[in-house]
């Protein structure tokens, strides 16, 4: 079976929908790919579902839900609409403390929120919006090769689910027709509740350490008759099996069943407890019939599939110099991992002893955000994300600089310092004496040195960094322009007399002798 028919099983068993023999193959191409047809194959995608609206009604359900029950697997998915590109994304709430929906939370809970967003430094405003539905909203904007980019998210949260909407417009501003798009998606989103799950909370480190998942919700003994008592346990399962414990009366025989099938059976004490272990038969709500002579209880058990859990074990360090780092990680055995982000789309496949590792390539130096999924027939996609940030070496620094040198000559940038601010320069000179500017050594450098002999045409420069050259040393100096000149005495200067001489930065140096 490929791999995206089994994205077909997977959103047919979370619809609990009956099987049904195909004339033709019908698939869900949502693995980040483009997907190609094979024969006897039709796509469905999230801007056809429409025209099989029939086909979806004679497998019990419809688009609607087959677009809620895929978004809330928590990947990532994209709607493209005449307003631009929305994105879709589902992930555990940062707020572990807060189970309840915006509407619900008290102001301090609202308040911690709306910091969560504002100190992180992402977003140019920041605003509760208050209704049905209600959520945050979040701008940004910049530019990129000259054309302005517009970025809005809607961020909500429901159950133990933060829900983004992410609209990105290129070349004009946000419009109000746009937030009527937004809304409108928004809108339909409050009913993924349902059907999500709790899991780890990786870390934004290259090492992702899932957090220990939290059974917040307990199931509870229903229609209770007789003497029978039932301890609470976790609502929602995750290995197909668990123990029931409780008491009746001495020795009784106890039964637990799923739809008339038997899952359980034990004996109670003397004394009249008893621990019954039970196996799940389906994914999705078991409702336990518990009888003990004749008394009885139900119970309802929600059965989710294993987390497809990674662990990136390397890199340690989120900094790295050259082109390209090594990623090396676990997950469950035979499962695809996705990484797609700034820069990077591409997959691996970790062995049957679920290790993976993969090299992702960077052109330019700066910080990438990487998210992450493994996906695994049986288990139940896992999301996180990393940040790496690429360091220029020291030789790729000194090229970028030697790419960008002013031609200007000393006496040009003399007389004009200013037109020549953060512009790019190499002297050459010897340090004749050093002063001080705002706190950091300021080498003052006469950078000429005609046949005479005589070192002639200074400049300031101001270095930072541990290497302070000693004074009559020659230096190659890599500066950068500081936009000003300072008065230099006239022992210093080439006329004899205080003139005022250009002040530049270091950015890199080498001694000569």
């Amino acid at each position: 079976m490929t791999r995206i028919v089994r994205i077909l099983t997977l959103v047919l068993a979370l619809l609990m929908i009956p099987s049904v023999v195909f004339g033709a193959t019908y698939v869900f191409p949502y693995e980040g790919f483009r997907y190609t047809p094979q024969e006897n194959e039709i796509v469905l995608t999230q801007t056809n579902l429409a025209e099989y609206e029939e086909l979806l009604a004679s497998l019990g359900t419809s688009p609607e839900a087959v677009l809620a029950n895929y978004l809330s697997t928590g990947v990532v998915m994209e709607v493209i609409e005449d307003r631009g590109q929305i994105a879709v994304s589902v992930v555990d709430s940062p707020f572990k403390e807060i189970s309840s929906s915006l509407s619900e939370m008290s102001a301090e809970e609202a308040a911690q929120v709306l910091s969560y967003f504002e100190e992180s430094g992402l977003y140019e405003t920041c605003d509760l919006v208050a209704g049905e539905p209600d959520y945050v909203r979040l701008t940004t904007s910049a530019m990129f090769a000259s054309m302005p980019v517009y970025s809005i998210r809607y961020v909500t949260l429901s159950g133990n689910k933060m829900y983004t909407l992410n609209l990105t417009v290129i070349g004009r501003s946000v419009e109000e027709a746009d937030e009527a798009a937004m809304l409108s998606l928004l809108s339909g989103m409050k009913m993924f509740a349902a059907r999500t799950r709790a899991t780890a909370e990786p870390t934004v480190t290259p090492v992702t350490t899932p957090e220990p998942e939290e059974k917040t919700s307990l199931a509870k003994a229903e229609n209770t008759s007789g003497n029978l008592s039932v301890d609470a346990v976790p609502a929602v399962n995750y290995e197909g099996q668990l123990v029931l414990t409780g008491s009746t009366d001495p020795e009784t025989g106890i039964t637990v069943k799923v739809d008339g099938n038997i899952v359980g059976e034990a004996t109670a004490t003397a004394e009249g407890t008893y621990s019954v272990r039970v196996r799940l038969l389906q994914k999705g709500d078991n409702r336990l019939e518990i009888t003990a002579g004749d008394a009885s209880a139900e119970m309802v058990i929600t059965y989710m599939q294993p987390l497809a859990e990674v662990t990136i074990n390397e890199p340690t360090e989120s900094e790295f110099t050259g082109s390209s780092i090594l990623l090396r990680g676990t997950t469950v055995p035979d499962a695809t991992v996705y990484f797609n982000g700034d820069g990077v789309n591409t997959n691996v496949k970790a062995n049957r002893n679920g290790a993976f590792s993969i090299r992702l390539t960077f052109e330019n130096a700066g910080t990438y955000h990487i998210n992450i999924r493994s996906h695994m027939t049986g288990y139940t996609d896992f999301n996180s994300s990393i940040t790496l940030t690429r360091k220029l070496t020291e030789r790729e620094e000194l090229a970028a600089f030697r790419l960008n040198i002013s031609p200007v000559g000393y006496e040009q940038l003399k007389a004009e310092p200013e037109r020549f601010a953060d512009a790019k320069f190499i002297f050459r000179g010897r340090i004749t004496a050093y002063t001080d500017y705002n706190g950091r050594p300021c080498a003052l450098v006469h950078t000429s040195n005609p046949s005479t002999g005589n070192w002639r045409n200074p400049i300031y420069i101001v270095i930072d960094g541990d290497t302070i050259p000693p004074t009559d040393s020659v230096v190659t100096f890599y500066v950068i322009g500081e936009g000003i000149t300072l008065p230099v005495d006239g022992q210093y200067s080439d006329s004899g007399m205080e003139e005022e001489i250009p002040v530049t930065v270091a950015f890199y140096l080498t001694t000569d002798r």
